[in-house]
């Protein structure tokens, strides 16, 4: 029963991190490069693989 106690008090407090860094992350522009790059190797992927041509 404590055990479970911990854990849940552990998956909290990593709920509780994670909504506190994301305004950061979003005023700093961490997530928005991110996001861009991830962005840009996704496109880039899509693009390479429609531009296999046909057998």
């Amino acid at each position: 029963m404590t055990l479970l106690i911990v854990v849940l008090a552990i998956l909290a407090a990593l709920v509780l991190l994670g909504f506190a860094l994301a305004p950061l992350m979003a005023a700093s522009g961490l997530w928005a490069a991110a996001t861009a790059k991830g962005n840009a190797a996704k496109a880039a992927e899509i693009q390479r693989l429609l531009d296999v041509p046909d057998r």
